[in-house]
């Protein structure tokens, strides 16, 4: 940590994912965070720090455009809010299987990330359905789009949301129990760049609504839609054959990489 708070006035992308390693090096971590004037990439998915919300409210940085929090579990609302205040140009968020963030984050992040191009909120505890239904409109550019889990969920918001974004290439629908195959026709008819679906433990989707999807998103290369008692064995085994899907959503992605280090352009 110390050779990081070294680098602090240059650093600009930081992993830390995973990251715990006990009280004794908090105050360490602390002066780091709180040192990083210049970050604009940030990974702190799974780290397990007790502190790590107080650091993170305090870290200076104004330039952020990835940020993944997914299952850091000890973050509150009132942590998060001053980041997303000071960092309006913020393209990537993973907040998902938070355990304690709230529909206030949505509205934080609605009212300062205007420009974010991914979002992912899956399973997070404390955030509703209709907190999601009232923000998504604040996000015209998003392409990748995460909100399994989020049961409240209706066929007809599924309908209105791929309206509003068209350019979607990337949707998280898992564990939504009331979607059906109405889900799935509209986003075969509203994202024609969608490459990527997550649809698992959907038990009121069928053959027919895949097929649909299969045939009208001719980019689509990454399907996995496990635990859908609808679907026959042979119908998930082609899945897993033709459309292997992999979640990447735990590491940096190679574009935020490349696009800091100078050495990997």
């Amino acid at each position: 940590m110390d050779q990081v708070r070294a680098s602090a006035g240059t650093l600009r992308l930081l992993d830390l994912a995973g990251f715990w390693l006990g009280h004794f090096v908090g105050p360490s971590v602390e002066r780091c965070l709180q040192s990083l004037s210049v970050l604009r990439v940030l990974c702190l998915s799974f780290c397990r720090e007790p502190d790590l919300g107080i650091w993170l409210q305090r870290c200076p940085t104004t330039q952020l455009v990835y940020l993944n929090l997914r299952a850091a579990s000890v973050l509150q609302d009132a942590n998060l809010a001053p980041v997303l205040a000071a960092n309006p140009g913020l393209r990537y968020l993973n907040v998902g299987y938070s355990v304690l963030l709230s529909d206030a984050t949505l509205r934080d992040v609605a009212r300062h990330c205007r420009s974010l191009t991914s979002l992912d909120v899956s399973y997070a505890q404390r955030m509703t359905a209709q907190g999601l239904r009232d923000v998504w409109m604040s996000f015209p550019h998003l392409n990748e789009f995460g909100f399994s889990g989020f049961v409240g969920l209706m066929d007809a918001d599924i309908v209105d949301l791929v309206t509003r974004l068209p350019g979607l290439r990337t949707i998280g629908i898992g564990g939504i129990p009331f979607l059906t195959d109405v889900a799935l026709h509209s986003i075969a008819d509203g994202c024609p760049l969608l490459e990527s679906v997550y649809a698992c433990d959907l038990h009121n989707v069928t053959r027919a609504g895949l097929m649909t999807l299969l045939r009208s998103c001719t980019r689509l290369h990454k399907v996995f839609m496990f635990r859908c008692v609808r679907l026959s064995p042979a119908d998930i085994g082609m899945l897993k054959d033709k459309y292997p899907y992999v979640y990447e959503g735990d590491m940096l992605p190679d574009e935020f990489v490349r696009m800091e280090n100078e050495f990997l352009r």
